[in-house]
């Protein structure tokens, strides 16, 4: 079957927003993992195993219902 031009490119459109979404929500989990694993007193060594082990442990359906809504930044306040 051969999809018109304009179809292959709206798919090709939607995976790569959903491929941008994953890394950005990964970038943002192991960040945040990062910076919590620092305020829990681990060294710098510490502080990335524990975000790795966090990304290597993210459940995708938490992921997945993550980017399908809109990112609200958390306020932490000191």
């Amino acid at each position: 079957m051969c999809y018109g031009t304009s179809l292959t490119q709206e798919l090709q459109t939607k995976e790569l927003k959903l491929a941008e979404s994953v890394r950005k929500a990964c970038l943002e989990n192991l960040q945040h993992s990062y910076e919590e694993a620092g305020i829990s007193g681990l060294c710098h060594e510490g502080r990335w195993e524990y975000a790795i082990d966090v990304l290597r442990n993210l459940s995708m359906e938490n992921l997945l219902k993550g980017i399908s809504r809109p990112h609200r930044p958390s306020h932490r306040t000191p």
